[in-house]
């Protein structure tokens, strides 16, 4: 590797086939892909035991097809958990999937998991909580997370969302500072960050290499500006949009001198109308090395 080149480990992310539920299709074709890492999802892991799989299976298949876990998609964070206030009969998903996750560790190993900011229903319930609000919401969460369960990193993630009460990088790294525990880190999404402001304005300098655990690199289409921007159905593989700056935000992350996990997150189902489970896992991989390879990574 020469001094301009930077590493990368090639991740999969389900995301972008989760809704063929097929798991360990997901793994064989993401191997035979050469995807190194691949980003399992809840959902999927749930539908697979739902199905009569067995984590003890699930595991053998990444030994199979000599595939790492990355961390497991996703926990999201919500106004009072761990407090007075915690509605844990309105949010059992989360903590059915806080207990599926201590199983997962004691079975497979799985060691990370990304953990995404409060996201309410629209910017009008977001503007409720103030700044200061989100923040101590946020620490006293992944502080919680971080203490009950050190053999497990959670990975912290910005969403650009006007409904989100975490919009970008500065201010979830101000967050796990205050956190201050071994097992918290950031994940940067190119389509979350960009969101913000509509615009590749990526800035990392206040991150060290060291604070970022995982890389969501995809590209879109400009959203609908007429409305409220709700979803990320605008996201697209990186050689099917225009609307993020690529190029610039792996720029900004081989400046910190980033080493690790790059996967595509696409959340689209008109390529799962349009498209096989192998062939979107492959326009994954092919789309992910070419914008890697134009920009010196390997």
């Amino acid at each position: 590797m020469t001094e301009k080149e930077h590493k990368a480990c090639l991740g999969y992310n389900e995301a972008c086939t989760k809704d063929f539920r097929n798991i360990l299709g997901d793994i064989a074709y993401a191997a035979e892909a050469g995807f190194e890492e691949i980003e399992l999802r809840f959902d999927c892991i749930e539908s697979f035991l739902q199905a009569g799989g067995s984590l003890e299976l699930l595991g053998q298949s990444l030994k199979e097809h000599g595939l790492r876990q990355g961390p497991v998609n996703a926990l999201y964070l919500y106004p009072g958990l761990f407090t007075e206030d915690d509605g844990k009969e309105e949010h059992a998903e989360f903590h059915a999937r806080l207990n599926l996750l201590r199983e997962m560790h004691a079975s497979i190993g799985t060691s990370q998991v990304i953990a995404v900011a409060p996201l309410l229903k629209n910017r009008r319930e977001a503007a409720v909580f103030s700044k200061h609000e989100a923040f101590d919401m946020c620490v006293t969460a992944l502080k919680r997370l971080c203490l009950d369960l050190p053999e497990i990193c959670f990975i912290f993630e910005p969403v650009g969302l006007e409904r989100s009460l975490v919009r970008d990088a500065d201010f979830a790294k101000e967050i796990i500072d205050a956190v201050a525990c071994e097992n918290i880190g950031l994940v940067l999404d190119s389509c979350n960050l960009f969101l913000k402001n509509l615009s590749s304005d990526f800035d990392f300098s206040a991150l060290n290499a060291a604070d970022i655990k995982a890389v969501h690199l995809m590209n879109g289409i400009m959203p609908d500006l007429s409305r409220e921007i709700l979803d990320q159905s605008w996201r697209r593989f990186l050689d099917d949009g225009d609307a993020v700056d690529t190029d610039l935000f792996l720029q900004r992350l081989a400046e910190l001198s980033y080493v690790g996990m790059i996967s595509t997150e696409v959340f689209n189902e008109e390529y799962e109308r349009n498209l096989s489970q192998q062939q979107i896992i492959e326009r994954a991989a092919v789309s992910l090395k070419q914008a890697l390879i134009k920009n010196a990574w390997r």
